[in-house]
């Protein structure tokens, strides 16, 4: 991969910022939540730049609200864009109802052009994309090799990288925050060691309202995956704004108990079952679990080692990556205790 501090440009203005600061395209998710609380820790200035996809229509309102207490309880930069081409990928701009998801593999690529706007602004350091290790998965389709999420992989997160650094001629990175953990690792982190972000997380798909005034539709895939984590994990999914057990409504887990396919590995999904297993969860969904995919699974000695270890990385920036490291060490230390 080609460092960015490699171009040159006369044409370029020179940034002249003092305070190392790193642009956050930011959604309330598990990542971008740990991302801005890494940030402070590292003291790295993080700004926020929230961008509305307008076939996500329920969550505007809360989120706008939310930006604004984030912006005055922790006094960070946060800046709100409705990205009205999103119309196209889904089809709604030919008349289309149905949510087709043209264009989400290339999501990372646009944002990353839609905030440069940011960084020559604020002369920033980097750009951080929280992405996990496990978008680098490949799937076998009809003999092909597909990316379920091509432009979050750490090869397409280098190309990125080199495409900041021709655009501001190599004084701007674009890092991976997150690199060598996994989903479930990142949502243990951001709840065991930043509980006061922990709080403000959305990751539900907002495709539907939200519920009673919760960031959560409770009946989407998303909602069940975090809700899920959460209780597998030993936090209250109350803390977090969930309003009922979804555990105990089997419909909303078709896409593991069912034919339905979503984004997300199965085998997070497998250990965090498995820990609710050991856990002696009495839910509806974990006799299914018990029944139904139990016996066909790898040994849990397997999942431990597997989700306990960090990956490898190769984009955490490099002026941070010692410190980084020490905080996903710590953090994997205390998971494994949890996970014995």
């Amino acid at each position: 991969q080609t460092s960015a501090t490699n171009f040159t440009s006369p044409l370029a203005p020179r940034f002249k910022a003092k305070q190392p600061a790193a642009i956050v395209p930011f959604t309330f998710g598990k990542e971008s939540l740990a991302t801005v609380a890494l940030c402070w820790e590292l003291g790295i200035k993080p700004i926020l730049i929230y961008v509305q996809e307008p076939t996500q229509p329920h969550e505007e309102k809360y989120k706008f609200k939310k930006l604004a207490e984030l912006k005055r309880d922790f006094k960070v930069d946060c800046y709100f864009l409705k990205h009205r081409p999103g119309l196209f990928r889904s089809g709604w701009a030919f008349g289309q109802t149905k949510i087709r998801e043209v264009g989400w593999g290339s999501q990372v690529s646009l944002l990353t052009l839609l905030v440069m706007p940011f960084v020559y602004a604020f002369e920033v350091k980097y750009i951080f994309y929280g992405n996990e290790y496990s978008n680098n998965e490949i799937e076998s389709v009809n003999g092909w090799k597909v990316y379920p999420s091509a432009d979050q992989t750490s090869q397409i997160t280098g190309s990125q990288n080199d495409l900041v650094g021709y655009l501001t001629a190599g004084q701007t990175e674009l890092k991976s925050s997150l690199e060598p953990l996994e989903e479930i690792n990142i949502f243990y982190i951001l709840h065991h060691r930043y509980p006061q972000l922990g709080k403000y997380q959305f990751s539900c798909s907002a495709e539907k309202p939200l519920f009673k005034g919760s960031p959560w539709c409770h009946r989407c895939y998303k909602c069940a995956r975090m809700y899920l984590f959460a209780v597998s994990l030993g936090f209250d999914p109350q803390t977090i704004g969930f309003k009922e057990n979804l555990l105990d409504q089997p419909k909303l887990w078709n896409h593991y108990f069912g034919g339905e396919v979503k984004t997300g590995s199965n085998d997070e999904l497998d250990f965090a079952f498995y820990l609710l297993h050991r856990r002696r969860n009495p839910s509806v969904c974990l006799r299914l679990f018990k029944k139904k995919k139990l016996p066909h699974l790898r040994p849990w000695a397997w999942y431990k080692k597997y989700f306990s270890e960090l990956k490898p990385q190769v984009n955490l920036p490099e002026d941070y990556q010692e410190r980084l490291m020490k905080i996903f060490k710590e953090e994997m230390a205390s998971f494994k205790k949890l996970v014995r």
